[in-house]
């Protein structure tokens, strides 16, 4: 607003400010960059061409731009299409796409002031404005949230480095955060596809394989679906228009057999024929790839014919029983996708980070997930059972420790259930409720939320699809139409 007196400052009022004001009428300008960094010209401020001869000395000084900063996606439906940056509205957040003085506006995109060589507030010519432009990676943005010496030298004559608190030295990805990208890269990088694992039927067959030897024959695997009580099954009945319970265990045992094939493709599962030595009782191993007519015993070298009824068993990988259940990747796992899926716009992570405080690095803590998911700056810490969290002091304190440092807008503690007996599930709830309390009051305006995954709808449900649908799943829709 102008005040009736013209030699004070124009402010905006309240009002404007409260408002998230944008005009359609600005000055825009469309550029693809093919570079990791670029340097552009601001163009001409548009009014400037009203100004008459007699006020042209006037063409000088400062402008503001606002980027909205668009990447490619290598997993996008539509050939070419774009995700556009939605980043935390914080200003450490910007150091990784700019070095001009900057901040993130309240729309997620990057507000800046143009710069001349060696000057930053000065009577420079229009055309010497520049703008410095990176497209960083996901991780360099995360690292930019996450760490203090990279904003140092940056803030160091910007009065605003009081708002940067304190923060990590630097932070790796561990051994289990590794086998995460391991399991996702299994299916080809897509999360959402490898979160068939954590439904409720594959987790029961994959912490069923812990032991790596424990194999699953086509028939042991069909009679589970056979087991279920109409109850179980009503939903799906539901959901999927069928008939009766019937229909829908013809309709299941379809989508898994698609579902093995896909699986054992991947590498996800492995397909063997096993038969015991009757000379030396070894039992061997035989898959898709090795079988012959004709076969060895691995110890004795007996020779072993391949019956033409054989039996395929089915076992889940080491690598991922590895991976997701002696270090519980699996709960990870269903956090991470959880939390990605109930928001709708553009989100990335990294999983279990070690998050170092010193250069020595013998003082750290660790962090389950860390993502920016819809603008916001998100950490999350998973556990098997809410249990291991209230009873464990240190635990308690590491979160505490953790969230102040990171200081992200959202903190979740996810937990798979509460407790492992049931009739103790009342009383971890009130506890996990009080400590939660204590650490909100601890730590005033950082959102602290809880999920526990048991009271999530559909966790414990036998899932519509236990995979990917395949020709025999739409042979069955096939045979229902007719």
């Amino acid at each position: 607003m102008v005040l009736d007196d013209f030699n004070s400052a124009a402010l905006p009022s309240r009002r404007t400010l409260d408002s998230n004001f944008f005009s359609e009428a600005a000055q825009t300008k469309d550029l693809k960059v093919y570079e990791r960094t670029h340097k552009f010209v601001v163009d001409d401020i548009d009014h400037f061409k009203y100004l008459t001869p007699n006020l042209y000395h006037l063409k000088s000084g400062q402008c503001v731009s606002t980027l909205n900063i668009e990447k490619a996606k290598d997993d996008y439906v539509v050939v070419g299409g774009f995700n556009e940056w939605k980043i935390p509205r914080r200003l450490e957040a910007s150091v990784a796409f700019t070095d001009n003085l900057a901040k993130v506006s309240r729309s997620g995109s990057i507000t800046l002031i143009p710069k001349a060589s060696q000057q930053i507030f000065s009577e420079v010519p229009q055309h010497e404005l520049t703008i410095s432009l990176s497209i960083p990676g996901e991780e360099d943005v995360l690292r930019c949230l996450v760490l203090e010496h990279i904003h140092r030298m940056r803030f160091k004559h910007d009065m605003r480095k009081n708002l940067v608190n304190t923060k990590y030295y630097d932070f790796e990805l561990s051994d289990k955060g590794q086998k995460h990208r391991g399991i996702i890269s299994l299916f080809n990088g897509m999360l959402s596809r490898a979160s068939i694992l954590t439904n409720s039927f594959w987790r029961e067959i994959i912490r069923a394989s812990i032991d790596n030897k424990a194999s699953f024959s086509l028939d042991k695997l069909t009679s589970s679906i056979d087991q279920k009580t109409p109850e179980s099954l009503a939903h799906i009945v539901d959901k999927m228009r069928l008939s009766n319970v019937g229909e829908a265990k013809n309709y299941l045992k379809c989508n898994l057999k698609d579902t093995i094939e896909y699986l054992v493709h991947l590498g996800v599962l492995i397909q063997e024929y096993r038969w015991r030595c009757s000379y030396c009782g070894n039992n061997n191993g035989l898959t898709l790839d090795t079988i012959r007519v004709e076969n060895s015993c691995t110890i004795c070298k007996k020779q072993h014919m391949t019956p033409i009824d054989m039996e395929w068993k089915y076992r889940v990988s080491p690598f991922v029983t590895s991976a997701l259940i002696e270090q519980n990747g699996l709960t990870v796992l269903w956090a991470i996708d959880h939390l990605m899926g109930i928001f709708h716009h553009q989100a990335f992570y990294l999983p279990e980070i070690n998050l170092l405080k010193s250069h020595e690095g013998n003082d750290s803590n660790e962090i389950d997930l860390l993502a920016v998911i819809d603008g916001k700056f998100v950490a999350a810490e998973v556990k098997l059972s809410a249990a291991s969290f209230v009873d464990n002091c240190s635990e308690v304190q590491n979160f505490t420790d953790e969230v102040r440092r990171l200081s992200p807008d959202i903190a979740f503690l996810i937990c798979e259930q509460y407790c492992s007996e049931q009739d103790d599930t009342e009383d971890y709830r009130t506890k996990l409720e009080k400590i939660i309390s204590s650490i909100r009051e601890n730590l005033a305006g950082i959102d602290i939320k809880v999920i526990i995954a048991s009271e999530v709808n559909g966790f414990n449900s036998l899932p519509l699809e236990l995979g990917p649908i395949g020709q025999r799943t739409n042979a069955f829709f096939d045979r229902l139409d007719v």
